[in-house]
């Protein structure tokens, strides 16, 4: 356990532990990081009590004590809980007990790592509503994880019996339903959901509806998602959001599946949405087979003449590959062409030429030094800085 005069971190290992340290926060301290692991968490079984009113009241025999001091804590803002080196499983409700009661709370940070979740289906709803609570949530990770059914008899709380409409919850459902609550949230910056060594299903099928309201969200920065097959529906609904995304810098998604039935749909949809879009950096959608065809490096040639913000572009094969010798002089120009452009991109031609546009007089840009300061990052490639030069000809003292 480490603190300071505003941090403390804490590291606990046992129930008792994490209670023991709770007598040690001082009511100065303004931010508590948690990280635990899933055994102190294991529920087993309800306890029905009569209170002295005579009304009764439910909860688990285990592990009461854990989870309401992590409830509890007035300024908690990050928690971690991670598997270590092997997969351990956590019943979701755990996650709801530490939730409960926390509206508006000053929580940021959500990260679970190498954790099977398990719950029934309104296991998963009452934590889907709990974490929509949660307004000043900015980073929700779920790495390496894996939801699964609870089995009978592992200590599922008992819920609304009017809500509960199967014993096995699809993950599919599940994972669907944690991701619109996430979106909804008016602070998420990060969202990163991988499951366990990108398994297919491991975290159930993403629905296309998903990923659109995932990439309407107007905070959302970075959004990871690996361990899902996608299809053309899913580029068609995400083309909108991430066009007009104003926030958006990193969106990774694995991987793509069979669309050669719409082929040219999807690849008007990609270059749409990504020609337009003015702030993504970083995007990958790999195919599910296949190297990089030409069909993709035209397309990203085609992008790039245009967006110039993105600095890693990955589209098609699992590994973008420069083509085969056998492949068409056009490829092959194409192939240089991306090259080019994502090393413009990345030495910083979004926002010289940004302020070439907001100023009538051309020479004005932006300061000469900074211009120099750009040339010099692509200064072994002669192309590059013949590009940057004919931008702005003053900086060789006479028009190109």
């Amino acid at each position: 356990m480490e603190s300071s005069s505003s941090i403390m971190n804490l590291n606990v290992q046992s129930g008792s532990n994490l209670v023991d340290a709770m007598a040690a926060i001082d009511e100065g301290i303004t931010k508590v990081g948690l990280t635990f692991y899933p055994h102190l968490f294991q529920t087993n079984t309800s306890i029905t009590k009569r209170r002295q009113d005579g009304t009764m009241s439910r909860k688990r025999s285990r592990p009461d004590e854990p989870t309401e001091a992590v409830g509890s804590l007035p300024n908690l803002q990050e928690i971690t809980c991670s598997g270590g080196m092997a997969v351990h499983s956590l019943h979701v409700s755990s996650l709801t007990a530490i939730l409960t009661n926390r509206q508006d709370s000053n929580l940021q940070s959500l990260c679970l790592s190498r954790i099977q979740l398990l719950g029934h289906a309104e296991d998963f709803d009452e934590f889907s509503e709990c974490l929509q609570n949660q307004h000043q949530l900015r980073v929700f990770h779920l790495v390496d994880c894996k939801i699964a059914a609870a089995a009978s008899g592992d200590g599922s709380s008992p819920r609304r019996k009017q809500r509960r409409h199967n014993n096995a919850a699809p993950p599919s459902f599940s994972i669907n339903t944690i991701l619109q609550a996430v979106a909804s949230l008016p602070s998420v910056e990060s969202i990163q959901v991988t499951s366990k060594q990108q398994l297919f299903c491991g975290l159930g099928v993403l629905t296309p509806a998903t990923l659109e309201t995932l990439c309407w969200s107007t905070t959302l920065k970075r959004l990871v998602l690996k361990g899902f097959i996608l299809n053309a529906q899913h580029v068609y609904s995400m083309g909108p959001g991430i066009a007009t995304s104003q926030s958006l810098q990193s969106v990774v998604l694995h991987k793509l599946g069979d669309t050669s039935n719409a082929q040219g749909k999807v690849n008007d949809c990609l270059t749409y949405m990504l020609q337009d879009n003015t702030s993504l950096e970083h995007f990958e959608l790999p195919a599910m087979t296949g190297g990089t065809s030409p069909r993709w490096v035209q397309m990203a040639s085609t992008v790039l003449q245009k967006n110039t913000k993105l600095r890693v572009l990955h589209l098609g094969g699992p590994q973008q590959q420069q083509p085969q010798p056998n492949n068409t002089t056009s490829t092959t120009e194409a192939w240089n062409s991306v090259q080019f452009h994502l090393k413009l991109n990345a030495a910083g031609r979004s926002r010289l030429l940004g302020q070439q546009q907001q100023n009538n007089d051309s020479m004005a840009l932006s300061s000469n030094r900074e211009w120099v300061h750009v040339i010099g990052n692509v200064a072994d490639d002669l192309d590059c800085v013949f590009y940057f030069l004919s931008r702005n000809p003053s900086l060789c003292g006479r028009q190109l």
